[in-house]
């Protein structure tokens, strides 16, 4: 009999990070007592399986194995898998992007029952959410501003298109699409409602469950902070992310009322959602039999439009990383004095960041 596998691919954004932590701290019971294998193999450090993803496409972070390479990982996974004694398997990694690879379809297709897993978040969501993620991040360093960003990512946010690519591996029918909606999650919560697919019911009493926020991302002020940053300062550290963490602790601490801002009014919103109505109906005519919405278009309150990154705020930041890492702040004052590019962005950050990033150094 066919095992069958599951493939998490995310998307980003909608919990994966809880998930994975939740499923590489309970992968013993998971494995012996609820017939669900979560393979320690080709996990990446944060318990995803970026590290098959990376292996099997290309990506900013490692480089891609080669033809053979591939088989003989794969290969590997397989063996990992036929030694196990559970009939489900999971991967999990919102890197994932197995449609395009041959030899993925030919090893795993034909000889397991392939089945998708994909959280869909409402768009206006998702798309504040994977601005400030790759605003964060050390490899992407973001820099654009959001409306920039926003008509460069348009396009990405029409989902049916990307869900119709994974046919490639599976029927329609073996598309498990969820709507990320605390909502609309079992219990209103994301570890009962991902656990449902596989009709495991959550219990505290005997699984390991974490009630820290797993990929906590910054607040407004900071995200607006790193994107100076990331036009003037090319070699970034986890360190220079950890720091500007904490002072994102700080700020939700405190009762900031910036921290959360949004880069979006409610009428922007219901534009951008206009233009998607016709790909949720395609989704749900072809994926989703028996829905009527796919997103409940539901806005958020309305909250006050941000005023921006005062140069009190810049300089205080900067003080703060200057106290647990004077490195950066030196690197970030010589490229400044160094830059010789006519780039806006990057006019534009040296402009904000020099006068406190010299006055912290020299007083």
């Amino acid at each position: 009999m066919k095992k069958n596998l599951y493939l998490h691919i995310g998307l980003p954004k909608t919990g994966t990070s809880a998930i994975q932590k939740f499923l590489v701290d309970n992968y013993e019971k998971l494995k012996n007592e609820y017939n669900l294998y979560y393979p320690d193999f080709g996990r990446w450090v944060d318990g995803s399986h970026h590290e098959i993803a990376f292996a099997l496409s290309p990506n900013p972070y490692k480089t891609m194995k080669r033809h053979n390479e591939q088989l003989v990982y794969l290969n590997e996974l397989k063996q990992k898998i036929i030694h196990t004694g559970c009939t489900n398997v999971l991967l999990s990694s919102e890197c994932f992007h197995l449609y395009n690879s041959d030899i993925f379809i030919n090893q795993f297709a034909k000889d397991y029952n392939v089945k998708i897993i994909c959280y869909l978040r409402q768009q206006d969501a998702f798309l504040e959410s994977i601005y400030k993620q790759e605003v964060q991040d050390i490899v992407f360093k973001e820099n654009r501003s959001f409306q920039q960003y926003k008509d460069a990512k348009k396009e990405s946010l029409y989902y049916f298109d990307f869900l119709k690519r994974w046919e490639k591996l599976t029927s329609s029918d073996n598309i498990i699409i969820k709507n990320f909606d605390t909502q609309q999650f079992v219990n209103q919560n994301i570890i009962d409602d991902f656990l449902s697919i596989f009709d495991i019911e959550n219990d505290e009493q005997k699984f390991i469950l974490t009630k820290d926020k797993v990929n906590v991302g910054f607040s407004r002020n900071v995200t607006e902070y790193k994107l100076l940053l990331n036009s003037i300062l090319t070699n970034q550290t986890n360190e220079l992310v950890y720091i500007l963490h904490l002072y994102s602790s700080l700020e939700f601490g405190n009762g900031d009322p910036t921290v959360a801002l949004s880069f979006m009014t409610n009428k922007e919103r219901e534009k951008l959602l206009t233009e998607f109505e016709e790909d949720s109906r395609s989704i749900i005519e072809h994926f989703c039999t028996g829905k009527t919405s796919l997103f409940n278009n539901k806005m958020p309150p309305e909250k006050n439009s941000y005023s921006g990154l005062s140069r009190e705020k810049i300089l205080s930041v900067t003080k703060f990383i200057y106290d647990r890492k004077k490195e950066i702040i030196q690197q970030v004052y010589e490229n400044c004095l160094n830059n010789k590019s006519g780039d806006a962005l990057i006019l534009n950050a040296i402009e904000l960041l020099y006068p406190a990033v010299n006055e912290v150094l020299n007083g």
